[in-house]
């Protein structure tokens, strides 16, 4: 199964557009998006949920009916940009497709692999707060700038006490284990946001390593064939890393860029390319543990 793997769109439609494109030329059966697929308004919060429902409804959901003409599967999460109010939308847009498979915190069997996908992020200090969790019992949240906003199901919700509304919910941890396990660990494939740390996928500019503890033990525990990240835009760049091996784990993260940054990937073999993201990274993938 050749798949073609993006992440962090931004309601950008022409890396939208460039993805189908893409997807086309090489013959892909199925794309795979790792989440952040909308954009806050950090300018005006309280349009951005009418904004991002309106992208689903006007531009996504004819844009997936090009994926069904196409014959092309094209398999999403959510994440730390996408409003929790826009669930149930995109939800909806989804099901009105035949190819089109939203797989937050939920498994998808499709030609003898497993997809699983998690929306959720380790916390972050600023503002609007979505799908935000503690790593586990022994985080603490970082200094924090500007107004306290949580963005949940029901809107928005100024907050007094981060800390605490953090503490009442499951750690990052506790929501991994909670995942749909798979049948197969060898055919499983994780579309997780956030990279796990130390592997040189989650590296922001200053150098400093945000990639999740709680991620990392998670792959380390399981050992699914493939793991499939984004978030850090600039990591590949920064660190010189899109892809390495977590024991028998390939562990995958692009970024993201002006212009599209996508993998093209063999499920089977474990063979594959970066395309898009300039000179200076390695094309390679490394070797996994049998």
């Amino acid at each position: 199964m050749k798949i073609l793997f993006v992440t962090d769109l931004h309601a950008n439609r022409h890396l939208f557009e460039a993805t189908l494109e893409a997807a086309r030329h090489h013959r892909v059966q199925a794309v795979v998006v790792g989440g952040d697929l909308l954009e806050w308004g950090l300018d005006d919060l309280e349009a951005t949920e009418a904004t991002q429902r309106a992208f689903l409804q006007q531009f996504l959901d004819p844009h997936l009916g090009a994926y069904d003409e196409a014959g092309i599967h094209w398999i999403a999460v959510l994440s730390s940009h996408d409003l929790p109010a826009i669930d149930g939308t995109f939800d909806a847009v989804c099901a009105a497709h035949t190819h089109a498979h939203h797989i937050s915190r939920r498994r998808l069997a499709l030609n003898g692999f497993e997809f699983i996908g998690f929306d959720l992020v380790a916390d972050y200090p600023f503002s609007p707060k979505s799908r935000c969790r503690r790593e586990d019992q022994a985080f603490h949240p970082m200094p924090f700038r500007g107004k306290l906003i949580e963005a949940t199901p029901e809107g928005w919700r100024p907050l007094e006490d981060w800390a605490a509304r953090l503490q009442s919910l499951p750690t990052l941890e506790e929501e991994l284990a909670g995942l749909p396990a798979p049948h197969d660990e060898r055919q499983a494939v994780y579309v997780i946001h956030h990279p796990p740390a130390g592997l040189g996928l989650g590296v922001i500019k200053s150098g400093a390593d945000i990639g999740s503890r709680a991620v990392r033990r998670f792959l380390e525990r399981v050992q699914p064939r493939l793991s499939l990240h984004g978030h850090i835009h600039e990591s590949p760049a920064t660190s010189g890393k899109w892809a390495t091996a977590l024991g028998r784990t390939l562990c995958i993260q692009p970024g993201q860029g002006d212009n599209l940054h996508h993998v093209l990937l063999d499920l089977p073999t474990l063979t594959g390319r970066l395309l898009g993201a300039g000179e200076g990274l390695p094309e390679a993938l490394p070797k996994i543990m049998p």
